[in-house]
């Protein structure tokens, strides 16, 4: 990704300990320090594991 942004896949944890995972996108943009979008993707990494 150009222009010092990143990509990635982050596991997290709910409030009630459950671990999830996101897909993260991160690009400076030009009003704001940071621009991120972000995806739910438990459901896939489960499939891949299995």
């Amino acid at each position: 990704m150009g222009g010092g942004g990143w990509k990635g896949e982050i596991k997290n944890k709910a409030k009630d300990g459950t671990p999830y995972w996101m897909d993260k996108k991160l690009s400076p943009f030009l009003t704001k320090p940071v621009f991120a979008i972000r995806f739910e993707i438990t459901k896939r990494k489960k499939a891949e594991e299995e």
